[in-house]
């Protein structure tokens, strides 16, 4: 009978150290599925990234439409405070334009966040300074008028006494 025997493939080798036995890791391989994993999360970035863009030119239109409405509802209030403050004198009128103007302002923006306040801001500016110098105009024309009113009365005062020939 005929034994069957182990013949080596491999030739020994000569110089003394082995082989390795275990396969070698390339690091390429090794890099691979981080490399893929962070070309995924780039890709995730910039989609949030666009998302979020998005989301905020959203908010600068809704911010800006609330500007919108609440400047032409502050218009309006600003032309009533004119019209109540010209009831009183000259004097008092302008401080309370000054005082009533600045609460409407802040109350118009009552509830709006920074976006709104902002855009608020920027629209609300022309009618205020518009309304500002149409009031502080037709109060300087009362004060003219008012001080019309003295001199022409200092006049006739001053005619009635010069021309009153009892009196001396």
């Amino acid at each position: 009978m005929k034994v069957v025997t182990y013949s080596q493939q491999t030739a020994a080798p000569r110089s003394g150290g082995g082989q390795f036995l275990t396969a070698q890791l390339n690091p390429s391989a090794m890099m691979a599925p981080s490399r893929a994993a962070g070309a995924a999360f780039k890709s995730l970035a910039q989609t949030a990234g666009q998302v979020a863009d998005l989301a905020f030119r959203k908010a600068e239109i809704d911010a800006d439409s609330q500007a919108i409405q609440a400047t032409s509802a502050y218009t309006v209030e600003l032309d009533d405070i004119a019209q109540r403050s010209l009831l009183l004198s000259p004097g008092q009128a302008e401080a309370t334009f000054q005082r009533d103007a600045a609460l409407a302002k802040k109350k118009a923006t009552v509830g709006f966040n920074r976006l709104a306040t902002d855009a608020f801001n920027r629209r609300s500016a022309t009618p205020t300074s518009t309304a500002s110098i149409t009031f502080k105009r037709t109060n300087n024309a009362r004060y003219v008028d008012a001080a019309n009113a003295v001199v022409t009365s200092a006049i006739d005062n001053a005619v009635d006494v010069g021309s009153n020939t009892g009196l001396t």
